[in-house]
């Protein structure tokens, strides 16, 4: 007869250390949470999520331009809030009337204007024809004794400090025009040449990037410095001059956006009776930290007593996608079926004073071309 098999008994499960460990391994966890919460509990520091509205180099919003050709080279969405914008060119090339025009579209957004203007060399008419509510625009007043660039950033520090303590949730563009145009106080007090010694200036405001930057940084606030270039003669083999901008590379470092305004060919707009009434102006983005295309660039009208010309812009993108067509002297648009003629942008911007609903129907058109 066949042995009979003996029966096997269940085997107990093993409390081995290995067999604990098999089990806690099955539990999921999320490690970068627990990262977090272990070193937020230091109380050092606390760990965010980039996209964590409390993230400080979290982008809140954007200001436009108000000229659509601007605001495309910047991504379609204008200056960053909390971050410094720097605008740099030649003098007299626009870079305060730009200024201007931010000014009054943070004014347009319910929100506030803070000007530095260390220049003294504002016109308030000509700011007022722009479209900014001088009555409303404030101004940082210094003795022209207390007139440095130590001062003026301690007050741009203060002025920011104050605007993201009592109302968080207000728009507020600081603008300083400009850092090239204001001493410091070595110079000041004449231990250095004006303009010989631009270093003077890089390390003043190399203090600056390390307080102003983290100062605005997921607050409301906008900073943007006007500067100027000046020429300063290569060494080391290389040949020529260079044009830089005051403030050294802290400034280059601290700036988010930087935008360059220079000459073009044919700069100079004449108008219907051959009178000179403005001027072309070259934008290029030479740097940002926010995405898109550095040395994105453009062309805008800067005309006299006015400001930005967004008929011109309008006028010269629509004829160069074909949507206004040009006969000698006369152009036409067909806008909605309704057919405009009109004699150059000059022709076009008269359509806008008699029509006020026309421009905003033009940048419709504008937009919808994603260019």
């Amino acid at each position: 007869m066949a042995a009979r098999k003996a029966k096997r008994t269940p085997r107990k499960a093993s409390s081995s250390p290995a067999s604990k460990q098999t089990k806690k391994t099955r539990i999921h966890k999320d490690p970068e949470k627990e990262f977090a919460k272990a070193l937020s509990k230091k109380g050092m520091v606390q760990v965010l999520r980039m996209v964590d509205d409390d993230c400080l180099i979290h982008v809140k919003d954007y200001l436009s331009t108000g000229n659509p050709e601007l605001d495309r080279v910047l991504q379609g969405r204008g200056i960053p809030f909390g971050r410094v914008t720097e605008i740099f060119g030649p003098h007299h090339i626009g870079k305060s009337t730009l200024l201007d025009h931010l000014f009054k579209m943070v004014q347009r957004a319910g929100g506030s204007g803070v000007l530095a203007d260390t220049e003294e060399a504002r016109d308030i008419s000509y700011t007022s024809a722009i479209g900014v509510d001088v009555n409303r625009l404030q101004l940082l007043e210094f003795d022209r004794a207390e007139l440095t660039m130590e001062n003026v950033l301690n007050k741009i520090l203060e002025t920011i400090d104050w605007w993201r303590t009592k109302y968080p949730e207000r728009k507020v563009l600081v603008g300083w025009d400009s850092l090239g145009g204001t001493q410091t106080n070595e110079e000041r007090d004449k231990t250095v040449e004006r303009g010989k010694s631009p270093g003077s200036a890089a390390s003043i405001m190399q203090l600056m990037r390390r307080k102003v930057t983290p100062a605005l940084a997921n607050t409301n606030i906008a900073l943007v410095i006007l500067n100027h270039e000046y020429e300063k003669i290569q060494t080391g083999g290389f040949a020529g001059k260079k044009r830089e901008t005051y403030g050294g590379e802290a400034v280059r470092m601290a700036a988010s956006i930087r935008l360059e305004l220079h000459p073009t060919k044919g700069q100079w707009l004449p108008g219907t009776n051959g009178v000179i009434i403005g001027r072309k102006v070259g934008v290029k983005v030479v740097k940002s930290k926010l995405g898109g295309s550095t040395m994105a660039g453009c062309e805008i009208a800067v005309l006299h007593g006015e400001g930005v010309s967004n008929a011109w812009t309008l006028f010269e993108s629509f004829k160069r996608e074909g949507i206004i067509q040009t006969k000698d002297s006369w152009s036409a648009i067909n806008l909605d079926g309704e057919i405009l003629k009109f004699q150059g942008f000059n022709g076009l911007q008269k359509l806008f004073l008699k029509d006020p609903t026309l421009e905003d129907r033009m940048l419709k058109v504008y937009k919808g071309l994603n260019l």
